[in-house]
């Protein structure tokens, strides 16, 4: 018998020590899941703050994009930036049609059209026009015209190639149009050979007296092929341009000249060509190398000697080494195709382009209403006055309804009693009743009395005119509806929709929010404290094991439930914070953020 029941205990001593054993297995499995999520979650949260960042960054992109094309669509969109100041627009043309004595509708017609589908801005057309009428050019036709326009597109300076041309054409008598395209040449070349137009073109002014003296000596076309000849080879550099001027001048313009280039070989002639001009010029600084002396100390004395009998310059021995000093044919006009380039690149003058035509009828409009005014000008004053005195006799018009509204709302009131009612039947009667019954039944009796007062209130706001009446005596009726509903509140008398509404469940708002947070929060503490209770359980059942060590196995298998109870509890928070990180990145998505839509001209 006593063998069966130790036999029987040994049983269960080994039942008790594998049950531990895999309570234990699976407690280790536990504690690798905790670590495994501990680790995921790091991870997760790493992955969740680098999305919800990027998502942030996405959302201010967006919002600045947006803010950016409400200003762009702004702009289009806008009378004034869609036509511009056209009335400012119309006044600078007109004025600079008068400067130049051509101020008829006819010139202003056409002054307009020579910009026409032709790349140049109405801002831009206007100012070359004032270019032009300032240098008192308006008789040198459209296509000098035109070409101003051009360089105000480029953003060029006009004043220097107007110079140009005008002098040319007035002074040495060549043709209007061959000038103008020496000029467009000019700036097409330096732009091919990336140097300064600007340079060049004051460079070919600067020889506007040895240009003078050369037509004198050696006649017009003559001087105007030098000019030509120094901007074919001032045109590849921008430090050399004078410089190449300034030699050019020493052998060509005067008696000095005429003596230097027999010194260095070299003579001009009558009728030379462009081309013969540049290569005499080159020919005098191969000339100019060789007769320069050798750098060191004692060339200034030569120099000086040199420079003293006129045969050759410091200046031009530096010139004579320059490298980038050769000849270059000049380029074709290439400003047409630029300036349509500049079009089709630039969203401004796109849109300066596109709008043209529009601002051209907007300003030929405004002549029309010039004229109009002009006509009927002396009977602005009256009409001005006219209309002043029927605004004064308005405004004492619509004040007496206005007055009267609001003495009968406050009597409504009074008599009201600040009882609901009251605000209710002047609403009634203002909405209900437009065309009313300007005398309703008073019989004795608040409600009578209340129909009547709110009756009246409603002819007042018909007889009123305009919104005006109407908006002061709703905002009115409206502020006694809500201190009338108040005081009944406040006096337990409160309306049975008021009451129905403050009764009302299952609005899903910030209440049902902060309710499922509460059950949230409620769960979770109710968890932790069953948790705790069984902590302390197990704690009481440690201590009577311990004192009785033939129940070590129980107490071993006590403590590996505990692990078990405590992984399975952390394990639930962990799901749980995932959730709570999962809700915050989504809430915070972009993808939840409103979405404003922009209105032209809003």
């Amino acid at each position: 018998m006593a063998s069966n029941a130790e036999q029987d205990r040994q049983e269960l001593l080994d039942a008790i020590q594998e049950l531990t054993s895999a309570v234990g297995k699976n407690s280790e499995k536990l504690d690798d899941a905790v670590k495994k999520q501990v680790s995921s979650r790091e991870k997760d949260g790493k992955e969740r703050k680098k999305l919800l960042q990027g998502n942030i960054d996405l959302n201010k992109a967006q919002n600045l994009n947006t803010l950016k094309l409400g200003g762009v669509i702004n702009g289009m969109f806008r009378l004034r930036g869609m036509l511009g100041n056209i009335k400012s627009s119309n006044d600078e043309l007109v004025k600079s049609l008068a400067r130049a004595g051509q101020l008829t509708t006819q010139n202003y017609n056409d002054t307009l059209r020579v910009f026409r589908n032709n790349n140049v801005g109405m801002t831009q057309a206007l100012a070359a026009f004032a270019d032009v009428v300032n240098m008192g050019m308006t008789r040198f036709g459209k296509d000098v015209l035109l070409m101003t326009g051009q360089l105000k597109v480029l953003g060029l300076e006009t004043k220097g190639l107007l110079q140009n041309v005008r002098f040319n054409s007035e002074v040495l008598g060549m043709s209007v149009d061959g000038n103008r395209t020496f000029a467009e040449k000019m700036v097409s070349s330096a732009m091919r050979m990336g140097t300064s137009v600007d340079g060049l073109v004051q460079a070919v002014n600067s020889m506007r007296q040895a240009t003078t003296n050369v037509a004198a000596e050696l006649g017009p076309t003559t001087a105007r092929n030098m000019q030509v000849a120094a901007a074919m080879l001032g045109q590849s550099t921008n430090e050399g341009q004078k410089m190449v001027t300034d030699f050019m001048t020493s052998i060509m313009a005067g008696p000095e000249a005429f003596m230097k280039a027999g010194r260095l070989g070299v003579t001009a002639g009558v009728g030379m060509s462009p081309m013969e001009i540049a290569q005499m010029t080159v020919a005098a600084l191969g000339r100019v190398r060789d007769l320069a002396p050798t750098t060191g100390a004692g060339a200034q004395h030569v120099f000086a000697g040199l420079e003293q009998f006129n045969i050759i310059s410091r200046e031009d021995v530096v010139l004579s080494r320059m490298r980038n000093i050769n000849i270059k044919k000049l380029t074709d006009s290439q400003l047409k195709e630029v300036t349509k380039n500049v079009g089709r690149m630039s969203f401004e003058q796109a849109w300066q382009n596109a709008l043209f035509t529009v601002q051209e009828f907007s300003m030929k409009v405004m002549i029309g209403i010039a004229d109009m005014v002009g006509r009927f000008g002396n009977l602005i004053p009256a009409i001005s006055l006219g209309m002043t005195a029927l605004g004064v006799l308005s405004s004492v018009i619509v004040s007496v309804p206005v007055i009267l509204s609001r003495i009968l709302g406050t009597l409504m009131f009074i008599a009201g009693k600040g009882n609901l009612a009251a605000g209710g039947s002047a609403l009634s009667s203002r909405f209900g009743s437009m065309m009313p019954s300007f005398v309703g039944p008073l019989t004795p009796g608040k409600e009578s009395v209340r129909t009547g007062l709110g009756r009246a209130a409603g002819a007042a706001a018909f007889m009123g005119k305009a919104f005006r009446v109407m908006s002061v005596l709703g905002l009115f009726t409206m502020g006694v509806q809500a201190l009338a509903g108040l005081k009944g509140v406040a006096a337990g008398q409160a309306p049975d929709f008021l009451k129905d509404l403050a009764n009302s469940p299952g609005l899903v708002g910030d209440e049902y929010l902060d309710a499922f947070n509460k059950d949230h929060r409620d769960s979770k503490a109710q968890r932790q404290e069953s948790i705790k209770i069984q902590e302390e359980q197990l704690g009481i059942m440690r201590g009577g094991l311990s004192t009785n060590p033939s129940e070590s196995p129980l107490y071993a298998l006590t403590a590996e439930m505990s692990r078990n109870i405590l992984g399975l509890n952390r394990l639930v928070e962990l799901a749980e914070d995932g959730n709570d990180m999962a809700r915050g990145t989504l809430n915070n998505s972009v993808l939840n953020k409103p979405i404003g839509i922009l209105k032209p001209g809003g």
